[in-house]
């Protein structure tokens, strides 16, 4: 994605070879026209139109002799126009629009340039080093760049000033006139002179303007927003940033997503709030939302409702999974690799006095655990599958070899239990069946009494379709495709669709 904009309700968005838009309903795109080199920015203009600003290098005879020049694309709702402006060896790639309808873009030497509908007029700025972003006020201009240089006024009588050393990369005005500034660490704003504001986490990349404030986002353990104005900045979302991981729902419809070393939770309202956890995060699961767990690489982490308490695990201790029962009985399985690189399987249980290692069973390592009580564990195997059963005191194998790679497990008892991998299984308690018409590949399971949600998809390599699929009683429908991973947790499919995660 090059760049995204909002106008009037509808959000464009750009690539290198599409003009897109969304009304709210289904996204509309168009081809870009035939065109050399880079898509830089776009301008949804005030009549509507849309202009794209494209820029290419000519670097012939090993660069001796090259030459530069931007294109101007621009499409009317019908049809494309294309001009190709003389070489300017000027390097523009961030475009605006005044209120009189001019064009105005920033150059990598500095440059402003006016379009007067046939060609670019270009000016030196007196900033000899790259313009990051540009913003048009009024009938003039505020441009930002390298070295915190800010550069402003009309084209004919524009200045330069510095709001701070660091390298400006965003720029944008608010509806009450202040200038907003971002540099990676800081957002300055303009109020007689340029006053910082350290950002409170992360990184920025980005920021927008409102009516009396401002918007900054960025990433650090995951996409993060941040909103304020001149007297400070707050945390409005925090979410990871994955499009792949487990999720559980709590009994409030809070989606909760893990990633790396982040834990998101997603509330039913659409509020997203995130933690740094301090470890790895590879599977969550709860008995409510003051009541969740997350364990992964050498992790094995708690939130009360108030606060995130790990404890202490054994080294080169990797947990796959963990189950929760609305009583609160807890398992998580996993396995543990000693210094000869072997590998063996480990099974902790949550008792009154904090976590106990349990009798594992004979086996390389868990992948899976649902508990629907103190003596009633299922757990999965892996290299090979295999079902088993933990009665509180001793393991039975229920299966043997399966025969099929499986990683997933959810039921609603132990007599009717699915297992999900490279097929979709079902236990009733004393066989093991092939459930017909599953997902090519199942990756996730979850569901109620109604019905279960399975998400997997359709094949592999070139054919890797993500789908999600409702099973109840006995009959398939088709719940959900996307074009990256689906996850499934409660009655809700979650789609993560590169940037974040949407609900279906």
């Amino acid at each position: 994605m090059v760049d995204v904009e909002l106008r009037d309700g509808v959000v464009w968005a750009l690539t290198q070879s599409e003009l897109a838009w969304w009304d709210g309903d289904a996204w509309d795109t168009v081809a870009l026209p035939e065109h050399d080199g880079n898509v830089e920015d776009l301008v949804v203009r005030s009549n509507g139109d849309v202009a794209v600003l494209t820029f290419f290098w000519d670097c012939a005879y090993g660069c001796a002799d090259k030459s530069a020049w931007n294109n101007l694309l621009t499409w009317d709702g019908t049809a494309w126009s294309v001009d190709e402006p003389p070489l300017s060896d000027v390097y523009l790639w961030a475009l605006c629009e005044t209120d009189a309808g001019e064009l105005l873009a920033a150059g990598t030497g500095g440059e402003v340039a006016a379009w007067d509908g046939s060609a670019w007029q270009v000016e030196e700025s007196g900033v000899s080093d790259r313009l990051e972003d540009i913003a048009c006020v009024g009938e003039g201009v505020v441009a930002v760049g390298n070295a915190g240089l800010v550069v402003r006024g009309e084209p004919g009588a524009l200045t330069v000033e510095r709001a701070g050393g660091e390298d400006l990369r965003a720029v944008d005005i608010a509806g009450d006139g202040t200038v907003w500034v971002l540099s990676a660490a800081a957002v300055w704003h303009d109020d007689g002179g340029w006053t910082s504001m350290a950002l409170p986490e992360g990184e920025g990349y980005d920021l927008a303007a409102t009516a009396d404030g401002v918007v900054v986002v960025g990433e650090e353990f995951g996409p993060i927003g941040l909103v304020g104005d001149a007297d400070g900045l707050t945390v409005a979302w925090h979410v990871a940033s994955t499009n792949t991981g487990p999720m559980w729902r709590d009994p409030d419809g809070a989606a909760w997503m893990v990633s790396g070393n982040t834990v998101g939770r997603w509330a039913a309202d659409g509020s997203i709030e995130g933690w740094d956890i301090g470890g790895d995060a590879a599977a969550v699961a709860g008995s409510g939302a003051d009541d969740v767990v997350v364990v992964g690489w050498e992790s094995l982490i708690a939130w009360d409702g108030r606060a995130w308490e790990a404890t202490p695990l054994d080294e080169d201790v990797q947990l796959w999974d963990v189950s929760i029962g609305e009583d609160g009985v807890a398992f998580a399985v996993g396995s543990v690799r000693s210094h000869e690189e072997v590998e063996s399987p480990v099974f902790l249980r949550r008792g009154p006095a904090g976590w106990d290692v349990e009798v594992p069973p004979s086996a390389e390592v868990l992948v899976a655990v649902h508990a629907f009580a103190e003596d009633d564990v299922y757990a999965l195997t892996g290299r090979p599958s295999q079902l088993l059963h933990w009665d509180g005191a001793a393991w039975s194998d229920l299966t043997g070899d399966l025969g099929v790679n499986i990683t997933v497990l959810w039921g609603r008892s132990g007599s009717e239990l699915y297992l999900g991998g490279d097929a979709l299984l079902s236990w009733d308690g004393a066989a093991i069946v092939e459930v017909g018409g599953a997902p090519f590949a199942v990756e996730d399971l979850a569901g109620d009494d109604d019905g279960m949600l399975v998400a997997g998809t359709d094949g592999w390599g070139d054919d890797y379709a993500p789908v999600t699929m409702l099973y109840e009683g006995g009959t398939w429908t088709e719940v959900a495709r996307a074009d990256s991973r689906m996850t499934v947790c409660g009655a809700d499919v979650v789609a993560g669709d590169g940037g974040g995660w949407r609900r279906e």
